[in-house]
């Protein structure tokens, strides 16, 4: 299981090092701290299906930054889709995925299947809409 890491504020980055560091327990396969203004995500990852360092989060893309916890079951099928769209890849697993399909808009390709999902107020959360899982922000 992985563990996530979002502080709001200024001067967050040592905040979010120090519990990274608490939580990097969950996830020993990898990590990663960004800071922006105004906020920090990291994350310790546990890696099921891309195990290399590329697939580390936050991971970013045109000022966009992704931290997400779960995984998406049809990844390979909507990933498909995205390619057929023009879109390249880099990594393996379903996080490039997640953050392709959510610059295309759900327009471009169908929604996707998982233990995060999509809801009509755009925010994603677990399939009881619990708990979020996924903090998708642009700098």
């Amino acid at each position: 299981m992985c563990g996530i890491v979002a502080v709001r504020g200024r001067d967050t980055g040592v905040l979010a090092a120090d519990l990274l560091d608490l939580i990097r327990h969950r996830g020993p396969d990898g990590s990663g701290l960004l800071e922006l203004d105004g906020c920090s995500l990291a994350m310790a990852r546990l890696a099921i299906l891309d195990p290399t360092d590329r697939a580390n989060q936050p991971m970013s893309y045109e000022g966009r930054h992704l931290v997400y916890n779960g995984e998406i079951y049809n990844f390979r099928a909507l990933r498909s889709e995205l390619e057929a769209a023009g879109t390249s890849f880099v990594t393996t697993g379903d996080t490039e995925v997640l953050q392709a399909k959510n610059r295309h808009g759900n327009n471009r390709v169908r929604l996707h299947e998982g233990k995060s999902c999509d809801r009509s107020d755009g925010e994603q959360t677990d399939r009881d809409h619990e708990r979020p899982t996924v903090f998708d922000l642009a700098a």
